[in-house]
């Protein structure tokens, strides 16, 4: 068989080639220039401003968080009131009280006794040198009597009108104390007034400022995503192109090549028959069959195989695409030709007589060989 199928130990090898649509190719290395060209552009930094600052309006309510505000001074009084009305009254409170009803009531009450005291014992002193030596122990009785009186009164005067002046000095003092307390009161609801049109007024100007703000930021963003989309247009050609190429459907054509040196013809039709074995899996079992019987002489085959007429040709754009073809050159005869030498319907060349002929005309070129 060396001699049949060429030399005994060459080694053969086999190529196969997956061959692209030649637009698919165009587009995918216009696709690969254009990225290679994006990958190669140095990063571009974003000149702008990113995350927005805080407003007036905010500025301004952190500093009124961070101050007591006017209604601290309120508070301050409050405390002090409270301070002043509940503390204990002392002897120096009441006798502050006391002094100015003692100066201005009970003295000069104490001046008009003593003033009249006197008045009646100079008196008492006249009667006594009117009547002589007869009124002698009359008068001193008299005098006396006139003294004790007013010391009397006097007495009478400081005892009551200390009392009366302790009296309205406790009474005085406890209503101050009382005022106090009112008025702590009063400076606290005024303090706390204030600090809650303060609270209120931190809130208003946080909410303005945070509004204000959500617009600065908003404005700052649509500035970002206008310099990304500038920046990325190239890169989303490149992806629209990408995503058109892989969506769209189209053929590929995969070509087996097998190379045996220093091969003999009868070895290039074997290599014929043994693709096409490849490509297709015949059913050729025995029990399958009916009506066998010998095939031609394989001389005949041999010579009506040499006489066939085989060009070079393509199918034509209008059946391309119900044959899935996209449009290559190719080889081999004519179905018509081939009916004409071998039979069949003269449109189609079947696969399994096209196989018997070749292995019937390996046969006819054995014989030749060994007759040779």
């Amino acid at each position: 068989m060396g001699s049949l199928f060429g030399g005994g130990s060459s080694k053969s090898t086999q190529v196969n080639e997956t061959k692209l649509p030649a637009w698919v190719e165009k587009a995918g290395q216009e696709n690969y220039n254009l990225a290679k060209s994006l990958a190669s552009r140095p990063y571009t930094a974003y000149p702008g401003t990113r995350v927005a600052g805080l407003t007036g309006n905010e500025m301004s309510a952190i500093d009124m968080a961070g101050q007591t505000g006017a209604w601290g001074s309120d508070i301050d009084a409050a405390r002090g009131n409270f301070a002043r009305g509940s503390a204990a009254l002392t002897a120096g409170d009441i006798q502050s009280y006391m002094n100015p009803y003692i100066s201005g009531a009970l003295s000069p009450a104490a001046r008009e006794l003593q003033e009249a005291g006197a008045r009646n014992l100079n008196d008492a002193s006249a009667r006594a040198v009117s009547a002589g030596a007869f009124g002698g122990s009359r008068g001193r009785i008299d005098q006396s009597d006139v003294y004790e009186k007013n010391q009397q009164a006097l007495s009478d005067l400081f005892k009551t009108g200390y009392a009366d002046a302790f009296n309205s000095a406790l009474g005085m003092a406890q209503a101050d104390k009382s005022r106090a307390l009112q008025g702590g009161q009063g400076f606290l609801q005024t303090g706390a007034l204030g600090s809650d049109l303060t609270d209120a007024d931190i809130a208003r100007l946080t909410q303005t400022g945070a509004l204000q703000r959500g617009v600065d930021q908003a404005s700052l963003d649509t500035a970002y995503s206008d310099f990304t989309e500038q920046r990325d247009w190239d890169l989303r050609g490149l992806n629209t192109m990408i995503s058109a190429l892989s969506g769209t459907p189209y053929n590929t054509t995969t070509t087996a090549t097998a190379t045996q040196p220093g091969s003999s013809p009868l070895g290039q039709i074997a290599g014929l028959g043994t693709a096409a074995m490849g490509a297709y899996q015949m059913f050729s079992d025995r029990d399958m069959k009916e009506d066998r019987y010998g095939a031609e002489d394989p001389e005949e085959t041999l010579g009506a195989l040499a006489s066939l007429p085989v060009e070079r040709w393509r199918y034509k754009p209008e059946v391309r695409g119900a044959l899935n073809d996209n449009g290559d050159e190719h080889i081999g005869p004519m179905a018509q030709d081939f009916a004409e030498a071998f039979g069949g319907d003269g449109k189609t060349i079947d696969i399994v007589n096209g196989f018997g002929v070749i292995l019937n005309a390996l046969k006819g070129l054995e014989a030749r060989t060994r007759a040779a």
